[in-house]
């Protein structure tokens, strides 16, 4: 416009002579031409001002969120079908970048709100370097505050609860296959695996039908057939329990009857009692008629 102007010097009128000079009184800087005038110091302040603090609200959000749901997924997820710490992490990645999507203007219209200092730039001033440079400083060092800030949910997170309760549930699945399986090789109606706790002994992992009636079991150590072998460390067979005095009856259930039992130690590299296993109600040899002779197996 201004160029017109003044190759048509026939187009200025009156009206139009006064509203340049009240527009040159408001802004000096608005009817110049050229090149635009470098900022002072105090509007490239106010500029890398006005874009590091929406980014520090940004940067505790993100951090923030990816760090909780990280972790809720590390413990829920990550025990239950085994993924490692890294994949829980891109998980809340994921999801702290969608809740950025839609908090982000929320954090925008939140620190519009602030009265930050306006650097009053224009547009031909925006486009300079050392403007670009300061907005691009600013949103860098707002970020890096919010993320520092952000990780403030770190103080309250046990970092080595994930890997405690994976390995707890891999030896759960581990242990379980050994009792099964030791049910299958004795031939037991039931089978359960009893681990010493200090001066208790309880039953962990159980196997068979009793696993469907049994509640937590504990016991001092030397209470009951178990808790015996668990302090003597000697094995016992016992064909019949109502012939033994140290079997405790209150242990079965409506449900479930002892007849017979068996209880061996399982013992450390050391020789310490760890655990005992019990076998419960020894089941009859299968017979299977051939079909040739007509005699048993």
């Amino acid at each position: 416009v201004l160029n017109t102007l003044a190759d048509n010097p026939n187009l200025v009128t009156p009206s139009i002579k006064s509203t340049l000079a009240s527009l040159s009184r408001s802004n000096p800087t608005l009817l110049t031409t050229g090149p635009p005038p470098e900022p002072s110091t105090y509007q490239l302040k106010a500029t890398a001002l006005s874009q590091a603090v929406p980014f520090v609200g940004f940067g505790i959000m993100d951090n923030m969120i990816m760090i909780l749901s990280g972790d809720y997924i590390d413990l829920t997820l990550g025990v239950m079908l085994g993924i490692s710490t890294l994949c829980a992490a891109a998980v809340g990645n994921i999801i702290s970048d969608l809740a950025g999507v839609g908090l982000g203007t929320v954090i925008e219209d939140f620190a519009s709100r602030m009265g930050l200092p306006d650097p009053k730039l224009t547009s031909n001033q925006m486009k300079l370097r050392s403007v670009r440079f300061a907005s691009q400083g600013g949103c860098a060092v707002g970020i890096t505050i919010g993320c520092i800030i952000g990780m403030f949910p770190l103080l309250f997170i046990d970092s080595k609860k994930a890997e405690k309760q994976k390995k707890q549930s891999g030896l759960d699945m581990l242990f379980m296959d050994v009792v099964n399986e030791a049910k299958s090789l004795v031939g037991a109606e039931a089978t359960t695996l009893f681990l010493v706790e200090g001066d208790e002994l309880f039953a962990r992992y159980v196997g068979g039908e009793e696993s469907k009636h049994i509640k937590e079991i504990r016991m001092p150590l030397g209470s009951g057939i178990a808790g015996r072998v668990a302090l003597t460390g000697d094995p016992a067979v016992i064909y019949d329990v109502r012939e033994e005095p140290d079997f405790n009856p209150s242990y079965d259930s409506s449900t479930f009857k002892t007849k017979s039992m068996c209880c061996v130690p399982v013992k450390d590299v050391e020789g310490r009692v760890v655990g005992v296993v019990q076998a419960i109600n020894k089941l009859p040899q299968r017979r299977d008629t051939g079909g040739g002779g007509g005699g048993k197996k």
